[in-house]
């Protein structure tokens, strides 16, 4: 239990953030495995709209210090290597 006003804000708030971060990398993840599927299939031309939606989202997370740069950089790479071994 916080003794001051000031720390219990801060709990709320680390409490909305953490909310907010966890949608956002479910939402993230959804979006990957929505992508993968597309790869599994075969189907060229989903996977490339998904190829796109996931980078924007990967650099939305990153932008927004949901995952660390780094992390987006990684999962983008492995991204587009699936997407040119599909098309390969």
């Amino acid at each position: 239990m916080p003794n001051t006003r000031s720390r219990s804000k801060r709990v709320r708030q680390d409490r909305l953030r953490t909310l907010r971060n966890r949608r956002n990398i479910r939402d993230l993840n959804k979006k990957q495995k929505s992508f993968q599927a597309h790869v599994a299939a075969g189907d060229q031309q989903a996977a490339a709209e998904s190829l796109r939606v996931c980078y924007a989202a990967l650099d939305k997370a990153a932008g927004k210090n949901v995952i660390h740069e780094n992390k987006a950089r990684r999962r983008k790479a492995r991204l587009a290597a699936q997407y040119k071994n599909m098309s390969a």
